[in-house]
């Protein structure tokens, strides 16, 4: 159990530290001028070393939100043990822990971008407000963790029965989209119009296609979690050497890939062979070392444990952390390492603070509407 907690833990830090990259590239790029005697945009950091440290830990991070999804599907066979009935009442009240700060933090979002038209980004109108509430906008995660807790007593019974078929159809929709990626690649090489292409990728409800593949599993693997473990741990130096291996590919492949097309976009995604491959290697690796005692790893429980209200609340640290900096300290700018460092902690020290400080406090009554 601990080790899971501290495997989302270890998710939710690589999510920020993602995030964070956006930010960095924005200080990189349109920020140049409040600490180099240059006009914005300025693009001449992105040959730099730390621009391609950046994009090693945009592909290091590819483990992110399987590694969410996979201990959100083990601990869904535990929510879902007994009766039908208490089963699906037990689903309803966890939605409910999910909803409430879900829609709680998108009213609050969108009363930060309405006040304050200057935010990167950019204005919102209601019907933006409307979309990002329904395909979860910049919570799209909660929205798809709720879609499949909602499938999950369904989900089970076939994880139960029909283990390979459910296994084999989820990674079919998770391939698909993967494919459509490689299929825009092939297009731009060629010179083709990519609009067939665009549409498959972002088409409504894709996260359902590109994810569901991850918590499937996790129900699968919380089913049979002696067996997940022998095999994990007898070949736990097999999973290392292809974890590493794997994240090299992908860096390497997204370099290339950049270099040929210049496709920003490649260089950050994780829906292309080598990441997903990895992804699952590592969240594998992990698991499969779960004897060895890792420095701060109950710390990383904790984080695990407090994961929903720092992923809710790390976009608002973020965008207020870099923007403060930048019109209050633009010389720190000009220390991007710095910059970025300090984006990450605070992104994550300061939710979880709040959190902590918040069940303690006489506001305790109200933790659970807001961070679940």
């Amino acid at each position: 159990m601990n080790r899971l907690l501290a495997l989302n833990g270890l998710a939710i830090v690589a999510v920020v530290a993602h995030h964070a990259v956006d930010y960095s590239r924005i200080a990189m790029v349109w920020w140049a001028d409040r600490y180099r005697p240059v006009s914005v945009p300025n693009y001449d950091q992105l040959d730099s070393l730390f621009f391609g440290s950046l994009m090693v830990v945009s592909k290091l991070t590819a483990f992110a939100v399987p590694a969410f999804l996979f201990v959100s599907g083990v601990f869904a066979t535990f929510m879902l043990r007994g009766g039908s009935d208490s089963a699906w009442k037990r689903v309803w009240s966890r939605l409910q822990r999910l909803l409430i700060p879900y829609g709680i933090w998108q009213v609050l979002y969108a009363i930060f971008r309405s006040v304050d038209p200057d935010n990167l980004s950019g204005e919102l109108t209601w019907r933006q407000f409307a979309r990002d509430v329904v395909m979860g906008g910049r919570f799209w995660y909660v929205r798809f963790l709720c879609l499949m807790y909602l499938l999950s007593p369904i989900l089970i019974g076939m994880a139960k029965r029909r283990a390979r078929l459910l296994l084999a159809g989820s990674a079919v929709l998770t391939a698909s989209v993967i494919g459509a990626h490689y299929l825009r690649l092939a297009m731009l090489l060629s010179g083709a119009d990519t609009a067939l292409a665009d549409f498959l990728i972002t088409m409504p409800f894709g996260s359902l296609l590109r994810y569901s593949f991850y918590f499937v599993v996790g129900l699968v693997c919380g089913l049979r979690l002696s067996t997940t473990a022998e095999w994990t741990h007898k070949h736990r130096w097999h999973l290392l050497g292809a974890t590493v291996l794997l994240a090299a590919l992908a860096f390497f492949e997204a370099q290339i890939v950049y270099q040929s097309t210049e496709w920003y976009e490649w260089r950050i995604s994780h829906m292309n062979i080598p990441s997903v491959l990895y992804a699952a290697s590592f969240i594998s690796c992990f698991l499969g070392f779960s004897e060895v005692r890792m420095p701060g790893l109950s710390h990383l429980s904790q984080v695990g444990k407090a994961s929903l209200g720092i992923y809710l609340m790390h976009r608002f640290v973020l965008e207020f952390a870099a923007r403060a900096l930048q019109k209050f300290a633009p010389w720190a700018l000009a220390y991007l390492f710095g910059f970025y460092s300090l984006l990450v902690v605070s992104s994550v020290v300061l939710p979880y603070l709040l959190m902590r400080v918040t069940a303690k406090s006489p506001a305790r009554r109200l933790y659970l509407w807001l961070f679940g």
